[in-house]
């Protein structure tokens, strides 16, 4: 072969071979580039030294043209990693093969044949979906001839959302289900547990992937990894949030948390160690589970009486039921009962070696004993058995009965569920469409908050409110204190009592004189309870607009307060407003919450007081007791089947300036009961606060007729049951004017009694009472 290469030619042919002078070995070995060839040819390689020396190859060279005819798949994730085939002939052609994507990328070659090549693809230049370029190249000849090439495309990568669930059992083999996004992309998945193991998955497209936990050796809580194609997913999606996840949780980076916890464990209501059972006859067991956070579902554990399976009925978080519907062989003697977790990976739990015993020898020795005694009386033995068959058949109706009364249950909670979820959509558009909520102003909140008792009992009884006419309806006025109306002295008494009141307004900003000055009030025997509040009050107004030096006073005052409790009885301190500092504590505390109360918290708690006024609005309730049909009270609950219809009336206010208003009532609701509804109607604009009481006013009803009445919880078309009068309820038909009551017949009125025993919906005696 020569001692140079200059001196050597190689040719296949009529094709020369143009020799490699840095891969030539003298006499050994040459490497050589083949020349162009026009068609498929084969030939014998000529090797001639000198131009003399010539040497011929026993083996024939073949020119041969490679084709592609197929790729599979031909789109894949944006990351990479996605095994392709790609078909064809004559592939193995050359020594140097690539398979390059968009002419700038390598597709790294796994398996290499004739006719097939095996790949990966790697991942892509850009974030978006495009179709590139796949060629086979020969030689590192760019790729140029059609036949060669093919088109893929990178879609977007694959999400994950979540995975569930979230806990596995020590000793692995949960099945714990991902869910996300494009898994039609996904040839091969690993769920990588750090510091644990990994564990292969199950790709179930387009949107789930299972897989099995890895046995850990302790209770701990670690990260999860998920490797798809190989390429370890970052979560860089765009996150799908499916049923049952909240769009609040964050993102998670492509890291999960799955938390260990102790294997399951299972065992019998009463612990037994022996289950006696009678052959024939079907069995069902009771087995509860061991406190778990793992909440296992019912097709992720099986149970195994000896080799027959029980079939698992009924399942919460505390137990499940299991039966056989079929017998158990009298010659099975003691079986042992096993629960199984399954998953890929079994772990079998026997329920403290529970066994289950047929007790056939016993059976049949006891039937024997009992025919050789009864002798002639035959027919006991189907007794028994006809005994037994109807316990069963009674268990059954019960069962029967019992899914019915759980099926009509969960019917009711879904109907009231809705009802209630249009009841509150229906007030909180009435909310918004009205004023508002009617707050109390806030001087008249802090009139009725320091000075709550504003008349006596004598007065409050006597003295009617006084009321205006608006837009809004009647109107209380707003109650005032006599001490804070305004103060008109005589003219030749005025100087020299404004000159007092400025030198005592002197002094109520020292504080030493202050606190020396509720001191000795307080010392006064005279100075009775209520004219300590009405001194803290009082005080609490006139320093109203210097709280941080109202709020020093106080804390001087609970020191000294805490002072002289500790030598007498600590635990009766501020139990009750007894003191001036405790009252000015507690008017302290109304003035820092009134704007909490206001934009805080008053809506919802109003809203919640109209909804459980709603509710046990739509039916009846007892006048005398106050115990209603829909409550949320068990013990104020009305236990009679009193069935109650709504009825809608049409009601005016006199001297209101209001059209007439629709009112819905109950045709079981008393008379004061209506009343109290259209004023809710005609006053939900304004305070309670400022609503008249029932008692105040009159309902009168006009017949079809000119003629009309007043309507009373008693009158003399009361009528009598069982020697007790029941309580008037609303007529139906025509139209109902309501009207303030004369303060002089009001008052009358209150003073009269009754001896009669009274009733409204239920008679019981116990429910009763006399007026």
């Amino acid at each position: 072969m020569g001692r140079r290469a200059e001196v050597v030619e190689v040719s296949i042919g009529m094709f020369p071979c143009t020799i490699i002078p840095d891969q030539y070995t003298v006499s050994v070995e040459l490497v050589c580039v083949t020349g162009q060839a026009i068609d498929p040819t084969k030939n014998f390689v000529r090797i001639t030294v000198n131009q003399k020396a010539m040497a011929v190859s026993k083996e024939a060279f073949s020119y041969l043209v490679p084709k592609l005819l197929s790729m599979e798949p031909r789109k894949g994730s944006r990351s990479g990693g996605t095994r392709v085939t790609i078909k064809g002939e004559h592939l193995d052609t050359g020594s140097q093969i690539r398979v390059k994507v968009n002419g700038t990328q390598e597709c790294t070659i796994l398996t290499l044949t004739e006719d097939t090549i095996e790949c990966t693809m790697p991942a892509a230049l850009h974030t978006h979906t495009e179709a590139v370029s796949v060629c086979v190249e020969f030689e590192y000849i760019p790729c140029q001839r059609s036949e060669l090439l093919t088109q893929y495309i990178y879609e977007k990568n694959p999400s994950i959302s979540y995975i569930k669930p979230r806990q596995s059992y020590l000793s692995g083999g949960r099945t714990i289900t991902v869910t996300g996004q494009g898994f039609d992309l996904v040839q091969s998945v690993t769920m990588e547990v750090l510091d644990i193991g990994q564990a292969a998955c199950k790709v179930q497209p387009p949107s789930m992937i299972t897989c099995s936990s890895p046995t850990s050796s302790q209770s701990q809580q670690a990260t999860v990894e998920f490797f798809l194609n190989g390429v370890l997913y970052t979560g860089d999606s765009p996150i799908f949030y499916g049923p049952g996840q909240e769009e609040e949780e964050e993102p998670h980076g492509g890291h999960f948390l799955l938390e260990y916890v102790e294997d399951p464990q299972f065992f019998t209501a009463n612990k037994e160690k022996l289950i006696k059972h009678h052959p024939g006859e079907p069995l069902t067991l009771i087995i509860n589970k061991g406190p778990s956070n793992l909440e296992l579902a019912p097709e992720e554990y099986s149970v195994m009486i000896g080799s027959y399976p029980c079939d698992i009925s009924f399942h919460n978080d505390q137990l499940f039921h299991c039966s056989i519907n079929g017998s158990l062989g009298s010659s099975e003697g003691e079986l042992p009962v096993t629960v199984s977790t399954t998953a890929l990976y079994f772990k079998a739990t026997t329920l403290d070696h529970i066994i289950i015993n047929s007790q056939h020898t016993h059976t049949h020795s006891g039937l024997q004993l009992k025919l050789h005694f009864l002798g002639k009386d035959s027919r006991t033995c189907p007794y028994g058995v006809s005994h037994r068959k109807r316990e069963r058949e009674e268990w059954s109706k019960t069962l029967l009965q019992m899914e019915e009364m759980e099926s009509q249950i969960r019917e009711e909670i879904r109907k009231g569920f809705a009802e209630l979820q249009t009841d509150m959509t229906d007030l909180t558009k009435e909310l918004n469409s009205s004023q508002g909520i009617p707050f109390l102003e806030y001087k008249q909140f802090v009139t009725r908050t320091f000075f709550p008792k504003m008349c006596s009992d004598y007065e409050r009884s006597l003295v009617q409110p006084v009321y205006e006419n608006n837009a809004l309806g009647p109107r209380a006025l707003p109650e005032t204190h006599p001490l804070l109306q305004d103060w008109q002295p005589s003219n030749t008494a005025k100087p020299n009592m404004e000159e007092g009141i400025t030198l005592f307004s002197t002094l109520l900003n020292n504080k030493h004189f202050l606190v020396t000055f509720v001191h000795a009030l307080e010392q006064q025997k005279d100075f009775a309870v209520r004219d300590r509040c009405s001194l803290a009050s009082l005080l609490t107004i006139a320093l109203h607009g210097k709280l941080e030096y109202y709020t020093s006073i106080m804390k001087d005052l609970l020191v000294d307060l805490i002072d002289a409790s500790a030598a007498k009885n600590p635990k009766l301190m501020l139990r009750r407003t007894e003191s001036v500092v405790e009252k000015m504590l507690t008017n302290w505390m109304s003035i820092c919450m009134y704007s909490y109360l206001k934009e805080t918290v008053g809506e919802p708690f109003f809203l919640l007081l109209c909804a459980i006024k709603q509710q046990i609005n739509k039916g009846s309730i007892d006048a005398i007791t106050g115990k209603a049909r829909y409550t949320l009270n068990e013990e104020w609950l009305l236990r009679e089947n009193i069935e109650a219809k709504p009825q809608n009336i049409n009601v005016s206010f006199q001297g209101c300036g209001m059209d007439s208003l629709a009112v819905r009532v109950m045709n079981t609701d008393t008379i004061c009961q209506v009343k109290d509804k259209i004023l809710d109607a005609f006053y939900k604009n304004l305070p309670f606060s400022q609503w008249p009481q029932a008692e105040d006013v009159d309902l009168e009803w006009f017949a079809s007729g000119s003629n009309s009445r007043i309507l009373q919880d008693l009158d003399n078309t009361s009528v009598m049951e069982d020697g007790r009068k029941k309580l008037n309820t609303i007529p139906e038909g025509a139209s109902f004017a309501m009207s303030m009551k004369d303060k002089r017949d009001n008052t009358l009125g209150r003073g009269r009694s009754h001896t009669h025993t009274i009733c409204h919906l239920v008679t019981h005696s116990y429910m009763l009472r006399k007026i």
